[in-house]
């Protein structure tokens, strides 16, 4: 089926390895991950594309500029879930 379960152990290394260049800690942006992935699947219903989009927040959190500092990065991750769940539906009114 290819559900997040299946992928779960590669995730986690591929954090890991991530999170130790940057300023958040593994355990941090895993638990953001599974909060996210709940949030999107509540708003989307679809499981794949929760999993999609929860992923997609989180590479945008990574890559963000390091020179602008964050406040509150759960709250951004957030917003841009909440974002990418809106412009996906708008994208799915278009079609």
């Amino acid at each position: 089926m290819g559900g997040a379960s299946e992928r779960a152990p590669h995730d986690r290394s591929a954090v890991k390895a991530v999170a130790a260049a940057v300023e958040f800690s593994p355990a941090d942006l895993m638990r953001w991950h599974r909060e996210l992935l709940r949030y999107v699947h509540r708003l989307t219903g679809d499981p794949d594309l929760s999993e999609d989009m929860a992923q997609e927040a989180l590479m945008r959190l990574l890559r963000a500029d390091p020179d602008k500092p964050m406040q509150n990065p759960r709250a951004w991750l957030y917003r841009v879930a909440t974002n990418l769940v809106r412009d996906h539906a708008r994208r799915a009114e278009m079609m």
